[in-house]
Parts: structure tokens; C-alpha cells; sequence
């Protein structure tokens, strides 16, 4: 926003057409949507708190009108951007910075330019943090939707007619924000990560090896730079000190150390790694030519529904059940070992 003053921004040089400018201008223009989504997320209050109603709409208008609007635009969303993103989880970041971003609007409009402040790039991941700026004026709205709420049902009888006609587009705009305001307070919290280091999920034949010359075939199911999961048919595996995981020619076969273990699966962790072969395999694991997949969005109805299901139970993530990156598996190579 501080762009649109400089002699430099997208209004004044010289030489851009009229598409250009308007391209440019769009970086900027878009943060002034915060402000209009703060005064949809205060207008519900009016029905219970005021006595007011913000818009004239009964439920036949709402239903007819504003419904099919609305299912419109979630599900152009996913069109226009090709089934990159949500509009249910593009949203939750919307809500969680709503308040902040329309007070930096606010103040840039009014001439108050504050300093650059450079993001913090490095923080630690294993100790939970919270952010008191964004959590503050959350939990206030949260508090004001609850009482505004609470006089919609128990204050009927004392409402205008008018506001009683519009009582349940109210107590549905009401419910709406506050779901996900506290969704929104939810993602307020990181917890401390117990494992810093990515997975990802892989689908390959290994095998196990030892000093002795033994060897044991298993697939590797999830692989990270501080271990991996493999599954087996023969039970039990025999586990040496002199262990050892292969799993493809770019690498040389890795030591591992035993974690846990089932009937079928069993977590490793990398043993003591020579510098040159735990470069090797952060290169193999984010280097890889064609590794990465091109992932999708959830449709709109499954992504309301993972955010309603992390807000009532968070997921349990146990040493055999971690978050996984999908990946493409390596191109098939020929078996090195018999």
C-alpha cells in the first residue's frame, strides 16, 4: 500500500498501459477486502446486541437469493483456480487476520506509514507458540457473538418484528461466524512439533543388510531425513548393530537403529551418518528429478468437514501414523541384491 505514493508505484510511471497498471494495481487493491469482511463479521452482532437488522432479508430471500450466490461463487472458486485451493481453508486465514490487516488499511488511508518489519524466518518447531496480537481481538468477537446469540434466543419475545422476521437469518449468520471465529482462534496455536523433518510417502522395495552378509527384503512406506517406516512380511525381522537400509543406487545402504516395532512395520532412525551421505540423501528425498505431486484441493464439502472434525478432535499422530508428503516413487531400477 505504501507503493501507492511512490513515484515508482503502479500509478505514476510512465510508459504501462492501461492492463499493466491495473495488473500492479491489483497487489495492492486486494488488501482493502479486509475492511469489508470486518464489517460482515460485525454486522450479525446487530440483530441480538442492537436490535437492529443490517439487511432487509427474510429466510425466503435468503434461501432463493443469497444461498444460490453463494454456492455459486465456492464453487467458481475452485474452477478459476483449477483445484489448487478451498475457499473454506482459503478463508480461515481471511478470519485469522481480518482485525490487524484492516488496522494497517485504516492507518496507511489516514497517512500513518509504519516501518518495514521483516517477518521472522526462524523459529523453532519444537516448542508451541502463540500469536497474542491475532489471538486477542478473536476471543473479543468470539465473546460478542456468544451474548449476541444468547439474546437472540432468550430475548424473543422483547425484539421488533422486524428483527423477529430476520431472526433466523440472524441465528444463522450468527452460528456461521462463530464457528469460524473459533477456528480461527484454533489456528492461532502451533504446537511444538515432535519430529522437525517432513515425510513422505513412498511406496518401494528395500532391503535390510549386515556385516554377516544377510539380507532381508521389506518396502519403505515413509521416508524423512531423521528415519524411516518400512513394512515386512517375515516376522521378526532380525535387528544387529551393523543394520543396515538400501534402497536404491544413488545412495550407499544407510544404518538404522530399531525405534519400534510391530508385527508388520517398523519405525528406524538413521544411525550415525557420514556429512557426504546425509547430503546425499536430503538431495534424493527434495532433489529427485519428478518427485514431487502435483496435489489437489479436497472439494469444498470435504474441507468443511476436515475443519470441523480438527475442531472437535485434533489428530493423534503416533510414531507409525505421521503427517506425509505424497511423492512419486523413483523410476523402477534393476535389483542389485539377490
Amino acid at each position: 500500500m505504501q507503493s501507492l505514493r511512490l513515484r515508482s508505484g503502479p500509478l505514476h510511471p510512465k510508459g504501462l498501459s492501461l492492463g499493466q497498471r491495473i495488473a500492479y494495481l491489483e497487489g495492492v487493491m486486494h488488501w482493502f477486502n479486509n475492511v469489508p469482511r470486518l464489517v460482515l463479521m460485525l454486522m450479525p452482532l446487530s440483530y441480538g446486541l442492537l436490535g437492529i437488522i443490517p439487511i432487509l432479508l427474510n429466510s425466503e430471500a435468503a434461501l432463493t437469493l443469497l444461498l444460490p450466490l453463494w454456492g455459486l461463487q465456492v464453487l467458481s472458486l475452485g474452477w478459476l483456480n483449477r483445484g489448487s485451493r478451498t475457499a473454506f481453508l482459503s478463508e480461515l486465514t481471511g478470519w485469522v487476520l481480518t482485525v490487524p490487516l484492516t488496522m494497517t488499511v485504516l492507518s496507511n488511508l489516514i497517512g500513518r506509514i509504519g516501518g518495514f518489519r521483516v517477518t521472522p524466518k526462524h523459529q523453532r518447531r519444537d516448542r508451541g507458540s502463540t500469536s497474542v496480537e491475532l489471538l486477542l481481538p478473536l476471543l473479543a468477537l468470539v465473546l460478542f457473538n456468544l451474548v449476541n446469540l444468547q439474546g437472540l434466543l432468550s430475548n424473543a419475545s422483547d425484539l421488533p418484528d422486524q428483527v423477529l422476521a430476520g431472526r433466523p437469518v440472524g441465528l444463522v449468520w450468527g452460528v456461521i461466524n462463530l464457528l469460524s471465529l473459533i477456528v480461527a482462534v484454533r489456528a492461532c496455536w502451533d504446537p511444538a512439533a515432535k519430529d522437525l523433518a517432513p515425510w513422505q510417502k513412498l511406496q518401494m522395495e528395500a532391503w535390510i543388510e549386515d556385516d554377516g552378509g544377510h539380507r532381508y527384503p521389506c518396502c519403505i512406506t515413509a521416508l524423512s531425513e531423521s528415519g524411516v517406516k518400512i513394512a515386512y512380511s517375515r516376522s521378526p525381522l532380525p535387528w544387529v548393530a551393523s543394520s543396515k537400509l538400501r534402497w536404491c543406487q544413488e545412495l550407499p545402504a544407510l544404518p538404522v537403529i530399531l525405534t519400534s516395532k510391530t508385527d508388520t512395520e517398523a519405525l528406524l532412525h538413521w544411525g550415525d551418518l557420514a556429512r557426504q551421505d546425509r547430503y546425499s540423501l536430503i538431495r534424493w528425498l527434495f532433489c529427485r528429478p519428478g518427485c514431487w505431486v502435483d496435489r489437489q484441493a479436497p472439494q469444498e464439502g470435504r474441507a468443511l468437514l476436515a475443519l470441523l472434525r480438527r475442531l472437535i478432535a485434533p489428530p493423534k499422530r503416533g510414531p507409525f501414523s505421521p503427517s506425509l508428503i505424497p511423492q512419486h516413487p523413483p523410476a523402477r531400477q534393476a535389483s542389485t541384491h539377490p
